[in-house]
């Protein structure tokens, strides 16, 4: 299967249409609204379940492969379109595997919240299916559902961020040009004597309606422009102007001059044309484009117009930090515990995916969490006015992803509330009965460590997880207790059947999942990784030691142990109360004084205390015991603890030697016939034959009404897995 890390920048961008030119004079300040922001954003799957695109694939091969990624975008406030399929190139490839993603946009005046949306294909707006959600967020919040992912087993995963996602800041959307007065130096006027006059108290040109500059509107969308039939008047200050794309340089544009009580005839106007504009020494033309500044001087000696003077400046963008741009729209969380329990603690949300599903499309909103409170920077306000309905959402902690699409209501205005217990689980039913759902690597490793003997109910594992994708370490709880249940299967209605989940890359140091098992361990994959013993007498996969039930599990981890430790693939010790079944071990065991395929040592008299299980992992082959199936019995009657086991030919042969094989170490083949029926060792065929040993495991689970038969499914794995069945 293919391995996929990737991390990819997003170089997010932002577009609007009909900005207007007034005949207001402006203040030169910059207010909220004029100049840029920063925004954060989230590309993910046209399918909608909010994953990243799991291609694995950096930018440029969308590219080398012709295709294109395109921005589009809502108003927040009623979710009409706002602008569509601006296309966005993409950007360099950078050595560790980051892109950037470009698109040549602008911000509008004032503000107006936009919901953006990216596709890689020019959909039309009614057709939401081929676009990928791309959503706002925080300048706070520059982490939105980017970094790595897994596709592992064919199963693919979001992940966390490694890396913040970087943003531009926006250019300015209107041609910025500020008028003022100079007055020219009258020292030699006879007319005033040498005496510098006062500076007018007014003036006022004003400009011919034409196509050039016009007080009107400009679509940045379809780049169109409408005129405004008025005449255009400029007075000193700052003005933002239409960016048509005109030169103005060499016009002659002035309908009239009024200085004080000085008012300009024909051929004072006609003298006059706008000159080009200068920037250190360098002239270019007077162009009324996005992003550009001038200064427009008009130079007066003795109330008369006497000369245009123009400048090209500097209007430098300005990036958004804390709350300033848009402002942040501040949303109450309320979380209440399942059943009248405690509730998952408010203030451990950082982040919030709000989706709302209205007309077969689900549009996504991020909020920062702040103690209790979600910070979004674009919302709906229909949202939270009380009445919402079909609001899911997604929330993190600083932990990462706790839990996807859970229901959300809106029982009050500015109020999102939910039912979520310890350890963010959520509470469900079926036909197996009501069970706490484990979602999320995050929920998984704050469950595991909240264990005590008091813990009771059932723990259903419903998504597969890859640990790397939570920094939260499990430390094995002493004790899984008695009331008990963690089964990693869940039930599917639309196919009838239990569907077994993986738990990926699980790196722990410790003797076993848990240390001692109680309860009821059961259907639990452990698909990769490593245990690793540090002390203890005892280590295995699942637990250390077993006085409980281990039906149903898988382990492909490796486990390393201590030198002096009794280690088994699936239990350390089968104590006096323990019983295991249908079980796989494909883990390698390091070390270990005392070694079996499945368990260590037992120490349960009764029959078939071990059945039905098999282990192709390679074992400590200088183990001073070893065993195929169980490395040691202290068991003194004549019972047949194990039965029905097999393991994979010369896994369990003592330093590569050519001798036989047992299937319990401390034993001879004379005694081990009086605590063993139905084991031996099989070569690779053998085991796979479905027609023989398959389903001799199978069958001797039947016997005892067990819900597992074993399986060959290459999908899953290349040996015989125990499957649950009705």
């Amino acid at each position: 299967m293919l391995k996929i890390r990737y991390k990819s920048l997003m170089l997010l961008s932002f577009l609007i249409g009909l900005a207007a030119c007034s005949t207001e004079q402006f203040s030169d300040e910059l207010v909220s609204g004029n100049t840029p922001i920063e925004l954060s954003g989230a590309l993910t799957r046209a399918a909608g379940d909010g994953l990243l695109i799991t291609t694995g694939n950096p930018l440029i091969d969308y590219k080398n492969a012709n295709i294109n990624f395109f921005l589009s975008s809502r108003i927040a406030a009623n979710n009409n379109p706002y602008f569509s399929n601006i296309s966005m190139s993409i950007g360099n490839s950078l050595s560790d595997g980051r892109n950037e993603l470009n698109s040549s946009v602008y911000y509008p005046l004032g503000k107006t919240p936009i919901n953006l949306y990216a596709h890689t294909g020019v959909a039309a707006t009614g057709s939401p299916a081929n676009m990928i959600p791309l959503t706002s967020g925080t300048a706070l919040s520059n982490d939105i559902l980017f970094g790595k992912g897994t596709d592992v087993g064919g199963t693919a995963i979001s992940g966390q961020s490694d890396n913040p996602v970087k943003y531009l800041t926006f250019q300015h959307l209107m041609t910025k040009v500020t008028v003022n007065i100079d007055v020219i130096d009258a020292t030699d006027d006879p007319v005033t004597g040498g005496v510098q006059p006062t500076l007018p108290t007014n003036i006022q040109m004003t400009l011919k309606n034409s196509a050039v500059v016009t007080g009107g509107t400009y679509n940045m969308v379809n780049n169109t422009f409408t005129p405004n039939t008025n005449d255009y008047t400029l007075k000193v200050g700052t003005h933002y102007l239409v960016p048509t794309g005109k030169v103005l340089s060499g016009t002659g544009l002035m309908k009239s001059l009024v200085i004080d009580d000085y008012t300009a005839t024909a051929g004072d106007l006609a003298s006059f044309t706008i000159p080009q504009a200068d920037k250190n020494g360098t002239l270019s033309d007077f162009k009324l484009d996005p992003g550009l500044s001038y200064t427009l001087t008009f130079q007066i000696k003795r109330l008369k117009l006497v000369g245009i003077k123009l400048t090209l400046n500097d209007w430098t963008t300005k990036s958004g930090t804390g709350t300033w741009g848009y402002e942040a729209y501040p949303v109450s969380l309320n979380i209440e515990g399942e059943s009248g329990g405690q509730g998952y603690d408010e203030t451990k949300i950082t982040k919030m995916v709000l989706k709302h599903t209205i007309g077969g499309q689900t549009y996504q909103y991020i909020g920062q969490g702040n103690s209790g409170t979600i910070n979004f920077v674009t919302l709906p306000i229909d949202l939270v006015s009380g009445n919402a309905t079909n609001l899911k959402a997604d929330l993190y902690t600083q932990d990462e992803l706790l839990i996807k699409d859970i229901d959300v209501s809106n029982p009050t205005s500015n109020t999102l509330s939910l039912v979520l217990g310890d350890n963010g689980l959520k509470q469900n039913t079926d036909i197996t009965g009501t069970y706490f759902e484990i979602t999320t690597p995050l929920q998984f490793a704050l469950f595991m460590n909240s264990i005590t003997s008091s813990t009771t109910g059932v723990y259903r594992i419903v998504n597969d997880l890859d640990m790397d994708n939570t920094s939260v370490d499990i430390n094995p709880p002493t004790e899984f207790p008695s009331a008990a249940t963690l089964d990693g299967a869940i039930w599917d209605a639309a196919s009838s059947s239990y569907k077994v989940h993986k738990i990926l890359h699980l790196n722990l140091s410790g003797n076993g999942l848990v240390s001692e098992n109680k309860g009821t361990l059961k259907n639990i994959y452990l698909a990769s990784g490593a245990i690793t013993s540090t002390s203890g007498n005892y280590s295995g996969s699942i637990c250390a030691v077993n006085n409980g039930t281990i039906a149903g599990c898988v382990n492909q981890t490796n486990i390393v142990a201590t030198a002096a430790q009794t280690t088994g693939g699936i239990c350390g010790s089968n104590g006096g109360t323990g019983k295991v079944l249908a079980c796989l071990n494909a883990g390698n065991i390091a070390n270990a004084i005392t070694v079996g395929g499945i368990c260590g040592q037992n120490q349960n008299t009764s029959a078939a205390s071990i059945t039905a299980s098999l282990n192709v992992g390679s074992l400590n082959k200088l183990a001073t015991n070893l065993g195929g199936i169980c490395g040691k019995d202290e068991v003194s009657t004549n019972t047949k603890i194990v039965d029905t086991c097999y393991w994979l030919t010369g896994v369990a042969r003592k330093k590569q030697a050519i001798s036989n094989e047992i299937a319990i170490g401390n034993k001879n083949a004379t005694s081990i016939a009086g605590l063993a029926i139905e084991v031996s060792d099989l070569a690779a065929q053998t085991i796979r034959s479905t027609a023989i040993y398959v389903d001799k495991l199978s069958s001797r689970l039947s016997t005892d009404g067990a819900k597992w038969v074993f399986t060959l499914d290459s999908s899953v794995s290349s040996w015989p897995i125990p499957i649950p069945i009705p």
